[in-house]
């Protein structure tokens, strides 16, 4: 039972820790109408309603947020930990390294249980039912 306890207590401070090496987009000042979210992957799916490159690649994910980082001026949506989102990553959830060969700023990719910082806006269609939220990101930083 220590030992469990001592696991969890381990990747809780993980979670909030805020002194990690990789820390690119702590340092950049949040975008308008975003939020700086700390977020772990749940799920990893397509819609088939996608089209370019998430046709191919899985660019959705089920993110449970972990800690709100900070927001943007405008923000007006509503996001607090505990929170789960269906967020489209721009970019797809694979390394960029290959897809986008050409572009300086790759991207790790990310998987099932992996934690990222990013800044998240909320996506707003007309045809969305009033009560779907959904969210875009197009880049992020690893943290484990």
């Amino acid at each position: 039972m220590l030992v469990l306890l001592t696991i969890l207590g381990t990747f809780s401070s993980f979670l909030a820790d805020d002194s990690l090496e990789n820390r690119s987009i702590l340092a950049q000042q949040i975008p308008p109408d975003h939020v700086r979210a700390r977020g772990i992957i749940l799920s990893i799916f397509s819609k088939p309603t996608d089209t370019g490159k998430c046709q191919q690649l899985r660019c959705w994910a089920l993110v449970e947020v972990v800690k709100i980082e900070g927001y943007g001026s405008g923000f007006t949506g509503a996001l607090s930990p505990k929170d789960t989102i269906q967020v489209k990553f721009s970019r797809t959830l694979e390394s960029t390294k290959y897809i986008f060969p050409n572009d300086t700023n790759h991207l790790p990719g990310l998987k099932v249980s992996e934690v990222f910082v990013a800044d998240v806006k909320q996506r707003i269609s007309p045809l969305q039912a009033q009560n779907t939220n959904t969210y875009e990101i197009k880049n992020y930083t690893l943290m484990n």
